[in-house]
């Protein structure tokens, strides 16, 4: 057993952390947390969507925008698969309407899909879709 929200040097996470998801094969875990000491850069003090790879036992923030800006609003689900070629696919809501540089005008809730290399570039879903990193 160990514990995969990390802070930062392997230290105790300065938040709490939920909604816990394993992909299939238990490579990716998915959660949700409002500490901000899991990775650098985090100071938007809202919790984020985060993936933690077991094979290199790195947590990557999956709830950024298409420019990696942080979002503005509220984060709170996710869930992670693994598509045909062994890359990570994170569904994850939000209800920030700056992710996408302006294509989501409104601060309802979206679902957002990341595929592919961690980082990875959000997909607006459903409604109008932007596909990003190739995928359709």
């Amino acid at each position: 057993m160990f514990v995969v929200s990390r802070g930062l040097g392997g230290a105790t996470a300065n938040g709490n952390s939920s909604d816990p998801q394993v992909s299939r094969g238990g490579r990716y875990v998915s959660f949700v947390s409002d500490a901000s000491n899991l990775v650098p850069g985090d100071t938007n003090g809202m919790p984020d969507v985060f993936v933690y790879d077991t094979s290199n036992q790195q947590v990557t923030r999956i709830s950024l925008g298409h420019l990696g800006q942080q979002h503005d609003n509220v984060t709170t689900s996710a869930g992670v698969g693994v598509d045909a070629n062994g890359n990570p696919v994170i569904v994850w809501d939000s209800a920030s309407p700056n992710l996408l540089g302006g294509a989501d005008p409104d601060s309802a809730f979206d679902l957002f899909m990341t595929v592919g290399a961690l980082p990875p570039e959000p997909i607006l879903l459903p409604g109008d879709l932007v596909f990003r990193n190739g995928y359709e």
